[in-house]
């Protein structure tokens, strides 16, 4: 779709970063409100999304949306606001349509809006799958006909990170080697299995879990002897970029590379005494916790993520081979 510059209340920015379908509301023939004035300019790359405020009625989410697991359908609430607040007469009709009249699908098959009772301000839409299309909710209320309506286009926002490795995980997560490389294939999913195509950029991330033991390290190259001083705790986190390297390609590939083990950690070697001292900065001591670390893989335009542990285990295993690779009776 194409990138547009466009006007959207602050309270009502939670439809653009997590619907499956997302509302627009908006009026016709009728004069905006001084509230206009407040509203800000945002721009997005997956849709436009333009709310306007009226001194009659308007229209705005109410919840974010929700996954029904047992049918697999998407469901939000929407409320209509009428005008001025003492108003005598509330109650407002709700109806659904496609905005284009040539359309000769059934539009309940796709999205519906139930009222929470006869003339409620309040009602749910649920979007039952996808479609193509724009799809119009009116809110009209019973006095006077005052109209408000709502967009609804689905763009496949994912509901799900699937994670799946050949791995087998351990205890605290999945265990990995010093030095090697691992893989691990990430899906966006949702229940209609339809995701947009802008929704598929991803990041990955690396958090560290845990609290070492580190301190100033002073080793005697003649004799080998070794003094230690200036213990403190150190948050794994702080250099959790030392030990996992993390990258994700475009098919959604995660690449995760072990660089070295956290007892081979020291912040910074010097030679000290004219050599004849190695003198190690914030040397690995002892773990104070058990450590491992986050994988955290981000749909950037949905913000949906997934994440996994790993563990850097100087016994995982490696490989497998076998004495006689060929046998013959």
């Amino acid at each position: 779709m194409k990138k547009t510059k466009i006007s959207i209340i602050v309270t009502s920015l939670l439809l653009l970063v997590a619907t499956m379908f997302t509302m627009v509301s908006c009026t016709t023939g009728n004069k905006p409100s001084t509230d206009d004035k407040r509203e800000k300019l945002v721009e997005t790359t997956a849709l436009s999304t333009k709310f306007v405020n009226t001194s009659n009625i308007k229209l705005m989410a109410e919840t974010e949306p929700m996954v029904a697991a047992s049918t697999g359908v998407i469901t939000q609430r929407i409320t209509a606001t009428v005008y001025p607040e003492n108003a005598s007469n509330k109650q407002v009709d709700w109806s659904i349509a496609w905005e284009n009249n040539s359309n000769t699908t059934t539009v309940s098959d796709f999205v519906t809006v139930t009222p929470d009772s006869d003339g409620s301000t309040s009602a749910t839409v649920t979007c039952k799958q996808a479609f193509i299309g724009t799809i119009i909710i009116t809110a009209t209320t019973r006095q006077n006909g005052y109209k408000a309506n709502c967009i609804v286009t689905f763009v496949g926002v994912p509901a799900n990170i699937e994670v799946s490795t050949s791995l087998t995980p351990g205890l605290n997560g999945y265990h990995l080697a010093v030095g090697n490389t691992y893989t691990f294939n990430t899906s966006l999913t949702n229940p209609f299995g339809s995701v947009g195509d802008d929704y598929k950029n991803l990041k990955v991330t690396v958090c560290g879990v845990g609290t070492i033991k580190v301190a100033a390290k002073e080793v005697y190259v003649s004799s080998g002897n070794t003094k230690w001083y200036d213990e403190k705790n150190l948050d794994i986190n702080t250099i959790a970029g030392r030990f996992i390297e993390a990258s994700v390609t475009t098919d959604g590939t995660v690449t995760v590379k072990v660089v070295k083990s956290i007892e081979s950690y020291y912040g910074s070697l010097d030679r000290i005494d004219s050599g004849r001292t190695q003198y190690y900065q914030d040397c690995f001591r002892d773990y104070v916790t058990d450590c491992y670390f986050t994988i955290t893989v981000t749909s950037l335009l949905s913000g949906v993520s997934t994440s996994f542990n790993v563990v850097i285990d100087p016994n995982a295993v490696t490989g497998v081979s076998l004495t006689n690779p060929e046998m013959y009776f």
